[in-house]
């Protein structure tokens, strides 16, 4: 069991940068997709909500992380303190990644709405 914990620590490290790579990919269709079309298209906000759900598994994989790493140290530490660390620090990285997922959430919804005001406005004389 104690050496699958350093496997595991290493690997919360390697996921998170991962998955910012994959959000700069996509960021930069974005970036492509404003200079092609124009701001508020539909491609806009599917990449936009595409990185807010990039933003959601990565919360969740990193949630999974810190208690399937931070459970057998506290069982096998037994000390308050270390349990409280463990939790403000779950919690807050969570949270963390939890809020830019729900900010990139609101933002592609910004796009939807501009999306329909844009095509609203196409066909007012």
């Amino acid at each position: 069991m104690m050496k699958i914990l350093p496997v595991l620590a290493s690997f919360k490290m390697i996921i998170p940068t991962v998955f910012f790579l994959v959000v700069l990919i996509t960021m930069r269709k974005v970036l492509i997709a404003i200079i092609e079309d124009g701001i508020f298209s539909l491609k806009q906000a599917k990449l936009v909500k595409k990185i807010a759900g990039i933003y959601l598994v990565l919360t969740g994989i990193l949630f999974s992380f810190n208690v399937l790493v931070g459970i057998p140290a506290l069982i096998l530490k037994a000390d308050n303190s270390a349990a409280l660390k463990f939790l403000f620090t779950t919690l807050s990285s969570s949270l963390s990644y939890l809020l830019t997922s729900l900010i990139a959430y609101v933002i592609a919804e910004i796009f939807f709405v501009g999306m329909k005001l844009r095509e609203e406005n196409e066909y007012t004389i």
